[in-house]
């Protein structure tokens, strides 16, 4: 039984990352910034790794719709110790967007884990 649960879990959790990792296509892309503590850089690649363009959040991208493009986004960088202010409220904006991701993360890492 205890074999059973456990290969469940792991094709569930393939099945998750393959779901999350599904290529979409787009002819108008919207994004906005639920936290506005972190600017964000977005960079734009070509499928073959050269850089299209550096960006930010509120900048307009021209894109070829009939061309594949790779989007990076990047926290700007904060220095914990130049700034510690910036980096705390950072940390903290990063926590409260990520938090159930993290808490499932770690109930699927106590499952799995679980000794039986």
């Amino acid at each position: 039984m205890m074999i059973k649960k456990q290969h469940f879990m792991i094709i569930a959790l393939i099945a998750l990352i393959a779901f999350i990792t599904m290529p979409v296509q787009a002819n108008t892309i919207t994004i906005s910034n639920p936290d506005a503590t972190v600017e964000k850089d977005i960079i734009v690649y070509y499928p073959n790794g050269t850089m299209y363009g550096l960006y930010n959040t509120t900048s307009i991208i021209d894109l070829d719709s009939g061309m594949d493009y790779i989007f990076v986004l990047k926290p700007q960088y904060s220095n914990p110790l130049d700034e510690p202010a910036t980096f705390l409220s950072s940390i903290i904006g990063w926590l409260t967007t990520n938090a159930l991701a993290l808490i499932i993360l770690a109930a699927m890492g106590g499952l799995l884990l679980r000794k039986w």
